[in-house]
């Protein structure tokens, strides 16, 4: 199979879903040089077909800087020309033609609706850091993953592959920093990204459950399409939300958006204290000490990450605006949650953790969080 550009005859995508190549109606078109991914900054990885075992990558126009965009995945889509697909074994041979990554890599884990996009962003402010926020191949990777180890050689070489052609110059950078911000259920399979890139700086940022959840119900009508027939395909989401299949019994299947992203912030806390046990190093934050003292919790983050004790000045230009102005999850379409509803999310919350032998509370705290003596 080679590398080949692919010419978009139409494209459409509802928001917030991931990244997927039926975002685009396509005819192929010439085979090209593989070589020319990685010279050409406005050429960057979109997402997988798996289903035909290649990588989509898409061509902008010169000089767009897709990076200062809150999500990658839609500044792709938006303004991409055309797509480039890419067998598996040429994204891997290409990635191990490249210099390696060490400490210069940060990874920013999270559960989603806790200042991960702000903490992105603020990356960004510095000089030499490229900072993606939400590349969606990740989400593709984390369907690849099978209970029976099957594809694990897979999944190993399209991990090590994608995030390295991700760490490439674009239009306006020559990256020193790569700083990657993943969607959330990357972080069931950061104990690979760790065996991949050992020296590489991993973070989480979570929050209060009560309050992640009141935060994903403001936007609850556009979330409805994003679990469709959930009750007839656990098994497909359980490798986005690996507790979920533990939780049938009890999810109310004829509205469970809610109940789905429940489970998806404790399935994303369980998958930390697994690392946790297994050594993996992190350093977790909390959204509620990102924005309570944001020089403290910076500073030590920064610290962690190798960074200069000057760049906590640079970053702190993020917070001076919405880091997602422009999304469908801006705070400009956010609705008014009323406080029975409020408090109707918060039983449901209790009764949800309730279950889990260790992770039992709203407010718990994760070993290895940074707290401000």
């Amino acid at each position: 199979m080679d590398t080949k550009r692919l010419l978009i005859q139409n494209k459409s995508r509802y928001p917030v879903v991931p990244a997927s190549i039926e975002d685009f109606q396509s005819v192929e078109g010439e085979t090209i040089d593989p070589q020319t991914v990685l010279k050409q900054p406005n050429i960057s990885l979109y997402c997988l077909d798996d289903a035909n075992r290649r990588a989509i990558f898409v061509e902008t126009a010169p000089g767009i800087e897709l990076s200062q965009k809150p999500f990658l995945y839609q500044a792709q889509f938006d303004h991409a020309q055309h797509l480039i697909s890419m067998p598996y074994s040429t994204l891997a041979e290409l990635a191990r033609s490249l210099p390696a990554l060490g400490a210069n890599l940060i990874i920013i884990y999270s559960v989603g609706r806790s200042g991960s996009t702000l903490l992105s962003k603020a990356f960004g402010q510095l000089d030499g850091a490229l900072s993606l926020s939400e590349p969606d191949v990740f989400c593709d990777i984390a369907l690849m993953c099978e209970a029976d180890g099957s594809r694990d050689q897979d999944l190993r070489e399209v991990l090590f592959g994608s995030t390295r052609l991700l760490c490439k110059p674009t239009p306006t950078i020559e990256p020193i920093y790569y700083v990657i911000k993943p969607r959330p259920q990357a972080i069931h399979h950061a104990g690979l990204m760790h065996a991949l890139f050992p020296q590489a700086r991993l973070v989480f940022l979570y929050r209060d459950a009560v309050d992640f959840i009141c935060s994903f119900a403001r936007f609850r009508d556009d979330l409805r399409n994003t679990v469709p027939e959930l009750e007839a395909n656990l098994d497909y989401y359980q490798k986005v939300v690996p507790l979920i299949k533990s939780y049938a019994d009890i999810i109310d299947f004829a509205d469970p958006v809610m109940d789905f992203y429940i489970l998806w912030w404790l399935s994303c806390l369980d998958s930390y204290m697994k690392l946790q046990r297994l050594g993996v190093p992190l350093f977790a934050l909390r959204y509620e000490d990102l924005v309570g003292n944001r020089q403290a919790t910076l500073a030590a983050l920064f610290d962690y990450c190798g960074l200069p004790e000057s760049a906590v000045g640079l970053a702190f230009r993020a917070f001076n605006k919405d880091s997602q102005t422009s999304s469908p999850l801006s705070r400009e379409k956010q609705r008014h949650l009323e406080p029975d509803e409020i408090d109707n999310l918060r039983a449901r919350v209790q009764t949800l953790l309730g279950r889990h032998d260790e992770i039992n509370r709203a407010d718990f705290i994760v070993p290895g969080t940074f707290l401000e003596n």
